[in-house]
């Protein structure tokens, strides 16, 4: 009889310890399924190369310290796409925010060391406003005034494109619950 306890028992032993690591690689493996499905914050916006945070400053903006300032020595971006993509409620709309600020697509933007925004069209250089990095040591984003404590992030920003985009979420028009993402897409003036 003695034998057929320990018998037994050796079964049972086995069978909870085969238990205990099926339970342990299931856990394992729902834990990398939950860390491998990060949602995209801004879906529908490119994203791509961002420079190290020492370079960040010198490629956005442009220094606006002399007192005439020409187009040929100037860091002015031109627009690819600037949009809201709004969503929710039954919602599917895209407003081209060119089109909605009144410019049209020979419109480029600059963003100052003073922090300030120059937008030019047809060659004449206009200040429309302010800007200022999000975070000071990670230049990671950065906040317009025309979209007070919006911090809009880079997706990109090289020599040759620039990517920033802000979502939002609330109200707009008669929907309770609705998502925009704003982003507008840079790339470097042929001028």
């Amino acid at each position: 009889m003695k034998h057929s306890f320990v018998k037994n028992w050796s079964a049972y032993y086995i069978l909870a310890v085969g238990i205990l690591m099926m339970s342990v690689f299931f856990a394992s493996c729902s834990k990398d399924d939950e860390e491998e499905t990060i949602t995209d914050p801004f879906p529908g916006v490119p994203s791509g190369e961002i420079v190290p945070v020492s370079e960040r400053a010198s490629v956005l903006t442009r220094s606006f310290e002399s007192s005439k300032s020409t187009e040929d020595d100037s860091r002015y971006w031109e627009f690819a796409v600037s949009e809201a993509i709004i969503s929710g409620c039954g919602l599917e709309e895209t407003l081209d925010l060119l089109e909605e600020y009144g410019y049209d697509s020979s419109a480029k933007i600059a963003f100052g060391t003073d922090y300030k925004i120059y937008v030019m069209v047809n060659s004449v250089e206009t200040e429309v406003g302010g800007w200022q990095w999000d975070n000071s040591e990670t230049k990671t984003g950065i906040v317009l005034d025309t979209y007070p404590g919006t911090v809009f992030t880079f997706t990109v920003l090289n020599k040759t494109s620039v990517v920033y985009a802000s979502k939002q979420t609330g109200a707009y028009e008669a929907c309770a619950s609705t998502t925009i993402i704003t982003y507008e897409q840079l790339t470097a003036s042929s001028k």
